[in-house]
């Protein structure tokens, strides 16, 4: 799996900020999040993340957290929630023809807030709601911002489709009743390249193929270190 971005992680613990780290991870555990990462609305998780940024971002690491600067994330505004929907490994294994990529989704109610220089997408953070409250998941990270940005069209209404499984990502917009998605980097093995729109419906067979092989090679290893699901 491609290493995607540096992720600095917002570890709330009472009410102090905690270090970063240089791969994706969540703050808490699903059933146990810390007080002080537990907030009412997803508009106050992502404000109370952006209130993070002079804290977690320093000279050493404000490029891999898609800043030109430290002075730089110091000045970003938060930008509109782009709605982040998951695709369950599981069912993708599962496919048969007559399901749509809608049915495949996991349950899960998360959001990306962008950090944004004017309409420049610099980074973002992830919030999600667990047990009624809502929580900061990561913040800092630019590779979502760059899904964000494969879609330039500010008045198109757009989502992020996440396979953590196989670790990718595409840009969600509807044409029509068709969605159709974008990726931000290549991906050969699929025959995708950046920034070239494809049908889910027409995507969604290569997928599970891929998935099927990639299962078969990586499957365990995955289920036992609980990655999929």
């Amino acid at each position: 799996m491609k290493y995607k971005s540096m992720v600095c992680i917002l570890a709330f613990v009472i009410s102090d900020l905690v270090g970063c780290h240089s791969t994706p991870a969540t703050v808490d555990t699903p059933t146990h999040p810390s007080p002080a990462n537990t907030m009412k609305t997803p508009e106050e998780a992502a404000q109370k993340a952006l209130m993070s940024l002079p804290q977690l971002v320093q000279s050493g690491n404000y490029r891999g957290m898609g800043f030109a600067s430290v002075d730089e994330a110091r000045a970003v505004k938060l930008g509109a929630a782009v709605p982040r929907r998951i695709v369950s490994y599981d069912e993708l294994l599962k496919y048969q023809p007559s399901v749509s990529l809608a049915q495949l989704f996991t349950s899960d109610e998360e959001l990306v807030y962008p950090f944004q220089i004017g309409d420049t997408v610099k980074s973002t953070t992830t919030v999600s709601k667990k047990a009624g409250s809502w929580h900061i998941g990561t913040v800092g990270d630019a590779y979502l911002a760059k899904i964000i940005s494969a879609v330039p069209d500010k008045q198109t209404k757009l989502q992020i489709i996440s396979i953590p499984g196989l670790s990718l990502d595409f840009a969600g917009v509807h044409e029509g009743e068709d969605l159709e998605l974008v990726p931000a980097q290549d991906y050969p093995d699929l025959d995708l390249v950046k920034g070239r729109s494809v049908r889910a419906a027409e995507l969604l067979p290569r997928l599970s193929t891929y998935a099927k092989a990639f299962d078969k090679q990586y499957g365990e290893q995955l289920r036992n270190r609980r990655l999929v699901r």
